[in-house]
């Protein structure tokens, strides 16, 4: 069954550039809303992160009609307290890269206690999305910190 996909009508999460130990940089957010993502008839994951301060994760429906097969067969990977969503980069209209991500299966995710979201792009073909629950006992913000360059890959 299809359905008709609002651009503007999706879940929209702010993105947090930090970094490791090694000086690689990631992106995490937060997401708490009540209600849960179900996975059974596919979630698309869109990650911006070509403009510094706009950096920006997309949660919608997956529109089969624009996708390939190969992206449609990723399932998620649930490990005992984190989902893990493979990434790959495309170009949007103005050659910006972004990355998707999708995944469908018998899982859904609650939200309404909140969830933690972390992307890591820093090796190439090995891009991920990584969900797990918010740990409310971490009284960690994350804030844009003005020392750190603009992404680049």
């Amino acid at each position: 069954m299809s359905i008709t996909i609002d651009n503007d009508a999706k879940l929209r999460v702010n993105l947090f550039r930090l970094t490791d130990s090694e000086s690689n940089p990631y992106f995490v957010g937060k997401l708490q809303f009540p209600g849960d993502l179900n996975f059974k008839r596919g979630i698309s994951f869109m990650v911006f992160v070509s403009e510094t301060g706009s950096e920006e994760l997309q949660i919608g429906p997956v529109d089969e009609r624009k996708q390939s097969g190969k992206v449609l067969q990723n399932r998620g990977i649930r490990t005992s307290n984190k989902i893990h969503i493979d990434l790959h980069s495309l170009l949007d209209s103005n050659d910006n890269k972004f990355y998707l991500g999708e995944a469908r299966g018998p899982m859904h995710i609650e939200c309404e206690d909140g969830i933690f979201i972390a992307i890591f792009l820093s090796r190439e073909g090995h891009e991920e999305l990584q969900i797990g629950f918010l740990d409310h006992n971490r009284k960690k913000k994350f804030e844009e910190k003005d020392t750190l360059p603009p992404y680049e890959e």
